[in-house]
């Protein structure tokens, strides 16, 4: 569990990806009563968490990313963090930037993760979904901490925020788990 968010990862060997999140988003809600799977994580990066996935030096990274070594083609952030005095932190989906180091040198994680399309589907499905379970207790929240295990030799991987909670009050559609968790 990170910052009241438990996560886990799914990792399948073939088939179809979306089909198999939203079947695993199922059986971990059936698994954990009262947990409530609400979607599927980007996984963005910044440079120092690229550099730290691929054992590259930051400024390797950071001049593929402005085009000053390598072939070109870095892909293009996903959004821009912060601001101010320091500046503002770029941010990739890893999903893209381990394709393009995989497409490039080779280098990638050996996972084909959900592309972008992949990502708003499963998404899409899990805010409308109504949850499977509901259990009522006398305590109130509980955080409840759950991971799959991740099979290296699978062939796709998929990173799922969890909640845990034990409320018996189900979600509405765009609820924002974090947001509690941070209360």
């Amino acid at each position: 569990m990170v910052d009241g968010v438990t996560w886990a990862t799914l990792s399948i060997e073939y088939g179809d990806i979306v089909s198999k999140a939203i079947e695993t988003a199922h059986r971990i809600e059936h698994a954990l009563p009262g947990s409530r799977v609400d979607q599927l994580d980007e996984e963005l990066v910044a440079v120092p968490d690229i550099s730290a996935r691929t054992k590259i030096h930051r400024e390797t990274i950071r001049s593929w990313v402005t085009g000053t070594r390598g072939p070109g083609g870095f892909p293009l952030p996903k959004a821009s963090l912060g601001g101010g005095d320091r500046g503002s932190m770029k941010v990739w989906r890893w999903a893209d930037v381990n394709r393009w180091l995989d497409q490039t040198y080779s280098l990638g994680d050996g996972f084909h993760h959900p592309t972008e399309a992949q990502l708003a589907e499963i998404n899409a499905y899990l805010a409308r979904a109504e949850p499977l379970v509901t259990v009522l207790t006398q305590s109130g929240p509980s955080a409840v901490s759950y991971s799959a295990a991740r099979n290296l030799e699978s062939g796709a991987a998929a990173l799922f925020m969890v909640d845990a909670h034990t409320s018996g009050v189900p979600r509405p559609a765009g609820y924002n788990m974090q947001a509690e968790a941070g209360q």
